[in-house]
């Protein structure tokens, strides 16, 4: 090779390099404010979604003590309106249970007299145990009247089956 070729090999080759290394600087450069503009962006990011936890922490805490307010009121309305309610009731029941004794009363007495009525006037034992021999014994021969009007029955069901039979044969 001759000492013109080496030199524009040499002037290429160099160029090669230079073009290499401006390129590789230049991507380098990029990269870097790339990654300076994304970190930039996340942590604006991170703030920003920072304050927007602490403000809806912020406003549900708010809401809760709100709720928990109303709550309270609600129940402590609720507790008078019961309370009341109770008194009324009880108001009530004090007035059912006076009349219930009351008429308890009437109706004990009313059950003594009717007592007194029935020792005076309503059947005694041994004329309850003769009438109630009786009606077993007046039971007994009705049930056996009934088992011969029965019996006469079927025997008669029986006759009229055989007749029919007969009748239908011929």
């Amino acid at each position: 090779m001759t000492d013109f070729q080496m030199a524009m090999l040499a002037l290429t080759g160099g160029g090669f390099l230079l073009t290499c290394a401006t390129v590789i600087v230049s991507v380098t450069r990029a990269v870097s404010k790339i990654e300076k503009d994304t970190s930039s962006k996340i942590a604006d990011e991170v703030i920003a979604r920072t304050n927007a936890i602490a403000e809806s922490r912020r406003q549900t805490e708010k809401a809760l003590a709100d709720a928990v307010t109303s709550r309270n009121t609600d129940m402590t309305n609720i507790r008078d309106d019961m309370d009341a309610m109770f008194r009324a009731s009880d108001d009530r029941v004090r007035e059912i249970a006076n009349a219930l004794r009351g008429f308890t009363e009437t109706v004990e007495k009313d059950v003594h007299r009717v007592e007194k009525f029935g020792l005076q006037y309503y059947v005694q034992k041994p004329e309850f145990e003769r009438a109630i021999g009786q009606i077993g014994s007046d039971l007994k021969a009705g049930f056996a009247e009934l088992k011969t009007e029965i019996r006469e029955f079927k025997t008669e069901m029986k006759e009229d089956i055989k007749e029919a039979r007969s009748e239908h044969r011929s």
